[in-house]
């Protein structure tokens, strides 16, 4: 996946916290099928439905636990939400806030949030 633009928080998952004008190879993933950008943050979805989360962690916007409102900044790729043989994230949506996804979980749909200190919140 590539990525450029503001990069300050380490949103373009480049193991990096600088802007780019010209696009660059986020760090680890492949098989990505889905993609959303945050106002600090980016989070994608791969073809097994992990959800993998970079840039400001802060507030949960990421869902990988980190819920203090300092800025605790994610410049490469980490999983965030795991697929099982149950379950698995086939839509994502990003805000200035959070993180959405709605998931397939043997036939039903669900929505899962995280941020505003919350950590992916079964709604």
């Amino acid at each position: 996946m590539y990525a450029w633009g503001l990069g300050t928080s380490g949103q373009l998952g480049n193991a990096a916290t600088s802007t780019s004008n010209t696009p660059v190879l986020a760090t680890g993933l492949s098989n990505i099928t889905k993609v959303a950008a945050g106002g600090t943050h980016s989070v994608a979805i791969d073809a097994d439905g992990n959800v993998w989360g970079f840039g400001d962690a802060r507030e949960g916007r990421i869902g990988n636990g980190y819920t203090d409102t300092t800025a605790s900044n994610i410049s490469t790729p980490v999983k965030v939400w795991s697929a099982s043989t149950t379950r698995r994230a086939i839509q994502i949506k990003a805000s200035n806030v959070g993180t959405y996804i709605l998931t397939d979980e043997t036939g039903s749909s669900y929505v899962y949030a995280t941020g505003l200190r919350n950590i992916w919140r079964n709604w």
